[in-house]
């Protein structure tokens, strides 16, 4: 397998397995995190379903601009992550603060492999 379709596949399965956790088991999330509400961990992961529909698109249609944009999303992730982390704005536990961190480098390497795979794919088509 090419590294694109094998980087997507990639992504898209995190991300499919991640928002499902995140959507059937929020209040047990919450509490890993010690967050005080669970609905923005439901949010998520609703979203992170949606994402893992639109890579998984992408995995036989490579649209250049389709994964062009699911890259920019993926960094957009990781520079949200990176601000968390720095600023530490939200009321939850180091290990929330961890897996954020966690979650982040591994959305970095999805980006970084994704990117590598959408420059050397030749651009015929949009």
């Amino acid at each position: 397998m090419k590294l694109l379709p094998l980087a997507l596949s990639g992504n898209a399965g995190f991300s499919f397995l991640s928002g499902l956790l995140l959507a059937t088991l929020p209040k047990y999330i919450a509490g890993i995190f010690a967050a005080s509400t669970y609905i923005p961990f439901v949010l998520i992961g609703l979203g992170l379903l949606f994402f893992a529909y639109t890579i998984w698109i992408e995995i036989k249609a490579q649209r250049p601009n389709k994964i062009l944009a699911i890259i920019v999303q993926d960094l957009l992730w990781v520079v949200a992550s990176l601000v968390i982390l720095l600023t530490r704005p939200l009321s939850i536990s180091d290990i929330g603060y961890s897996i954020i961190a966690w979650i982040g480098g591994i959305v970095l390497l999805f980006a970084i492999l994704q990117a590598w795979g959408w420059w050397k794919k030749p651009k015929l088509e949009s």
